[in-house]
């Protein structure tokens, strides 16, 4: 695999003058033997990504075409790009169609996979789509090799879990950055932690957090054992699949920038819970909850990732586990995107950004936050007053 840490600190790109870039993709040549022509690519939510174009002198395609990570400032302290290259390194031999070419520094070019494109949110449950995205994670899962630091840190002390995974490190560090916008956090009686989080106020909203995740350690203490590099950002636009119009079509995942060891439970459930979600859509922040996989095609996606690689019998005790862990996790995705979003939005430091054609940050962690109360009252974790109840949406939780 080819990811490169080659790093241009001298070049900064500028999506009106991209000529600049052409010496870096064409090794020094002058801009005066190739011409530039870029698109930019709707769909990212932090990232703008851009399809660049080589062309000849004429601006005859030259069939080079790349693709343009620009970087949003905000991630500087959510994102290890360190750690996200490590990460690609070490991916399975199936994810090689990734390759990062080189950085520069407000981003990076990666090669342009012109023989996919991104799969739609409504065919992310397809029967076939399911089969091969579970096949994706399966690969993911099982043949990435951890460190032996990463064992030591996430692993199991003899049969007793340490209860470590990114997803939940990762929600307290973020809960402890918004604990110190006090102002926010009490502005007119909680009114933005009324409004965003659908809580009454920001202590019980941290109470009910811990609570889910000492729940999650006394009710699915196993899935603390089930580690592995997961992806944790399954949305729609990084599912790609292979511009082919028969179910045999291929399908990778790309955008490794939230990737960490993590249970597989939450990584799965992350997906299911990105089925909700339409990027390309009018109201591309709204949390659909009747788009949620059916209890039949859950099953589906489960069984085809617990029987691929391993040509076994499958367990029926095996599955109806990780059926009911995949529901007990999906609140653990709707809560971390839901503070990420928080964080994106600027509102903590009251930034004075425009939001003409901005993703809706705010709208979209409200969104989530109503089926997260949903779970957390339904499987006993809160009750109807610790959250704006009359905003709380239903949803079905049924364990089997």
């Amino acid at each position: 695999m080819t990811n490169s840490t080659t790093i241009y600190q001298d070049y900064k790109f500028d999506p009106k003058h991209p000529e600049q870039l052409i010496p870096y993709l064409t090794n020094n040549n002058t801009s005066t033997n190739y011409k530039i022509s870029i698109l930019r690519i709707e769909g990212a939510l932090t990232n703008v990504i851009y399809k660049a174009s080589l062309l000849d002198h004429n601006g005859i395609s030259t069939d080079q075409d790349f693709l343009i990570r620009i970087y949003d400032a905000k991630n500087d302290n959510i994102i290890d790009r360190e750690n996200e290259l490590t990460n690609l390194k070490r991916l399975p031999e199936s994810f090689d169609k990734i390759k990062i070419l080189f950085h520069f520094q407000n981003g990076r070019i990666e090669n342009f996979l012109n023989n996919y494109r991104a799969i739609k949110s409504n065919e992310m449950s397809e029967h076939h789509n399911l089969r091969k995205i579970a096949h994706r994670f399966k690969e993911l899962h099982s043949l990435t090799n951890l460190t032996p630091e990463e064992k030591q840190h996430y692993g199991s002390n003899g049969k007793k879990p340490k209860y470590h995974c990114f997803c939940w490190d990762t929600i307290f560090n973020w809960l402890d950055t918004i604990n110190q916008y006090r102002n926010w956090l009490t502005e007119r009686n909680n009114e933005n932690v009324c409004k965003n989080l659908l809580c009454k106020d920001w202590s019980t909203f941290k109470r009910i957090v811990h609570n889910y995740r000492d729940w999650l350690v006394i009710n699915d203490s196993d899935s603390f054992k089930n580690i592995a590099l997961c992806h944790n950002d399954t949305q729609h636009g990084n599912i790609m699949i292979e511009r082919d119009t028969d179910n045999k079509a291929d399908i990778i995942f790309i955008d490794f920038e939230y990737g960490g060891i993590n249970t597989i439970s939450f990584d799965l459930a992350n997906f299911l819970t990105e089925c909700m979600n339409d990027y390309e859509a009018e109201d591309s922040a709204f949390c659909d909850s009747e788009k949620f996989p059916t209890s039949t095609q859950t099953m589906h996606f489960i069984k085809s990732y617990l029987t691929y690689l391993e040509p076994t019998d499958l367990n029926q005790l095996q599955q109806k586990q990780l059926y009911n862990s995949l529901l007990k996790w999906r609140s653990s995705s709707q809560l971390f995107w839901s503070i990420w979003a928080i964080l994106q939005s600027g509102e903590l430091n009251n930034e004075n950004i425009d939001q003409t054609g901005r993703f809706q940050y705010l709208n979209f962690a409200q969104s989530k936050m109503s089926l997260f109360w949903n779970d957390m009252i339904k499987l006993g974790i809160a009750s109807n007053d610790d959250c704006v109840i009359e905003r709380v949406r239903d949803m079905e939780l049924n364990l089997l």
